[in-house]
């Protein structure tokens, strides 16, 4: 198995389209194009239509990929009715106070993240990448997803052998705007 370097970003999904008025995610992203030898963009982005984001202007299409489950998928993992999550109102423990929920679900999350690892791998294969004397190993995939996955996904990329570097471009206090961060083991 060929080890692979990443670089995951997490942000918000409205700053990954391309017509985001906020342009930081872009710029981020093509400072990581001008600093490494990126092979790949990968992005969670929505399946049921057609997205233009940032990164797959940056790259174009043989070099980008939409790595989430579409809802077919999610179905066959059983996992469809959890990912419908949508700030349910939850008591902050510091305050008493009812907050809307940005719900993190473990097992049904984990499921979606190890897809998208697996799609990037095959990908990589189908492009017939892994013989490293094609790529050497500083040859770079870029993974773009939603802020609360970017520790979750970064080690299980870890545990798969691989490197991360994980990043971040989330310009506003993602508790106040998304809701109190809650997580469940499903």
């Amino acid at each position: 198995m060929t080890f692979l370097d990443y670089i995951t970003v997490g942000t918000d999904h409205k700053l990954q389209k391309s017509d985001s008025t906020d342009t930081g995610l872009r710029d981020l992203l093509n400072a990581i194009l001008q600093n490494n030898e990126v092979v790949l963009i990968a992005e969670e982005v929505e399946t049921s239509k057609p997205v233009n984001t940032f990164g797959r202007e940056l790259v174009g299409e043989y070099r980008w990929l939409s790595i989430d489950m579409d809802d077919k998928e999610r179905k066959k993992e059983g996992i469809y009715d959890t990912t419908l999550h949508g700030g349910a109102p939850v008591r902050d423990p510091r305050t008493g106070d009812d907050f809307p929920a940005n719900e993190y679900h473990q097992l049904s999350e984990g499921k979606r993240e190890n897809h998208w690892l697996d799609k990037i791998e095959r990908w990589y294969k189908e492009k017939g990448l892994m013989d490293e004397t094609v790529v050497p190993r500083h040859k770079t995939i870029v993974l773009v997803c939603g802020h609360n996955h970017l520790p979750f996904v970064g080690a299980k990329i870890s545990a798969r052998g691989h490197s991360v570097v994980q990043l971040e471009y989330l310009p506003y206090n993602k508790e106040k705007e998304q809701g109190l961060f809650t997580f469940f083991n499903d």
